[in-house]
């Protein structure tokens, strides 16, 4: 009942801030969304949709501010707005409506929200203080499964928070390895020591976690992320023995278990659970096949008779376990086409951003938070090929973060142009006496 009244109280003691502040009320979107405390509470508040409130209130305070009311221009907007159209077709089509509403409802919230960040992150501090609520909601989590894998030697596997979109242990583990790289950007621009201390030993902490909990597409997820991780970063030695020091002892920590679990990886052919996700992946590409433009629905493949219908031996219905063949059995082919298209357009958002930002020490800040962003987004993008995670917030708020910051960039060198280039002055003409 007490932690009822506390998230009941706080949510209250916000709810003036909100309605002041458009931005303030995304920042409690964002924390609500991806932390689910209402997850963690028990009495009236258990399961309450404090997001759905706070979101009606952001958005009512938001157009009636004076804050921008179009997303940032860009790629990234343009394609984040069709792929949410696209959404909504794909529901109006589905095969089973009442089956894919829920789904398609939280989803349709999820990509609002992501657009409402693309609208208000118009500022360094902004952009700063979304990816800070974002890594605060994460190291929650990752703090309290790094410190169990360090007191039971491993021994245990680790599960996120209950209902929530991370309560397995393979989705907790790849959303760790996404933020690994947000953590080691707070530590990299925060001047106070004590705060740095409290991110490195929670950025060693989130690495425990993820080898806590013993899933292997995070181990290689992971993988791809320190390479990125090293690749993107200034000091590649400093990062390489920062990587070190963080990984291998974490890595040797582990009991032989872990190893024999990692180890599995070569014998996908031999493993059941891998197999059964191959099954979905088929019935995932026929539905498509069969229905190119719309797929399923929302989540449509997880209904028995619509796996019938399409494969004459299908699986039992149940997720694909890809973000990939998620989008293509739900959305069909266009949904899918325009999600690879915003990853693209993400992902070279912060590619420009890094060439702008290379010999400007001013903006290296930014060329910072777009390196480690998309050492983030690589790591998801690969471990969620094996994942059902295509509307975890965390990555679509990447997305918007990668296109905010173009935005901002794009301000920022505009200005000091406008500055730089000297007024036009009119000649002067002197007149002469005859």
């Amino acid at each position: 009942m007490f932690r009822s009244l506390a998230l009941t109280g706080t949510v209250l003691v916000l709810l003036p801030w909100m309605a002041r502040f458009p931005q303030a009320g995304m920042l409690v979107w964002v924390w609500l969304s991806v932390m689910n405390p209402h997850q963690l509470v028990w009495g009236f508040a258990a399961g309450f949709g404090f997001s759905f409130w706070v979101g009606l209130v952001t958005l009512a305070a938001w157009l009636l501010s004076r804050e921008p009311k179009l997303p940032t221009p860009g790629a990234v907007s343009a394609l984040m707005i069709l792929f949410t159209l696209w959404l909504v077709v794909a529901q109006l089509a589905a095969l089973q409506p009442d089956f894919s509403f829920p789904y398609f409802d939280r989803s349709l919230r999820m990509l609002v929200l992501a657009l409402l960040a693309l609208a208000l992150l118009t500022t360094k501090a902004r952009l700063h203080a979304l990816v800070w609520v974002y890594v605060l909601c994460i190291a929650f989590f990752s703090v309290k499964g790094g410190a169990f894998t360090l007191l039971t030697g491993g021994q245990y596997r680790v599960y996120g928070p209950d209902n929530s979109m991370i309560d397995d242990n393979n989705h907790l583990g790849l959303v760790m390895v996404s933020v690994v790289p947000l953590i080691h950007y707070l530590w990299q621009h925060s001047g106070q020591r004590w705060v740095r201390l409290g991110l490195m030993g929670t950025l060693v902490l989130t690495v425990l976690c993820v080898l806590g909990t013993y899933s292997r597409g995070a181990f290689i997820a992971g993988g791809v992320m320190l390479v990125m991780f090293w690749w993107r970063s200034r000091a590649k030695l400093q990062t390489a023995a920062l990587a070190l020091a963080a990984a291998v002892p974490a890595w040797f920590f582990m009991p032989q278990r872990y190893y024999e679990r990692i180890a599995s990886i070569g014998q996908a052919g031999e493993d059941t659970s891998f197999m059964d996700r191959v099954g979905m992946w088929e019935l995932c590409w026929n539905i498509a096949l069969g229905r190119p433009l719309t797929g399923a629905g929302p989540r449509g493949h997880y209904v028995q008779w619509i796996a019938d219908h399409f494969m004459a031996d299908p699986p039992v219905a149940r997720a694909a376990h890809s973000v990939y063949f998620e989008l293509l059995g739900s959305m069909g082919f266009p949904g899918l086409l325009l999600f690879l298209a915003l990853c693209w357009a993400s992902w070279r958002a912060c590619a420009v951003v890094m060439r702008q930002c290379r010999d400007r020490p001013g903006l290296r800040w930014a060329r910072d938070l777009a390196a480690m962003n998309q050492a983030g987004m690589a790591g998801f993008l690969v471990g969620g090929a094996a994942l059902s995670m295509e509307f975890w917030p965390g990555v679509w708020l990447q997305f918007a973060l990668a296109g905010a910051l173009r935005a901002v960039v794009a301000r920022h060198l505009a200005g000091q142009a406008a500055v730089a280039r000297p007024a036009w002055r009119p000649r002067r003409v002197m007149a002469t006496g005859a």
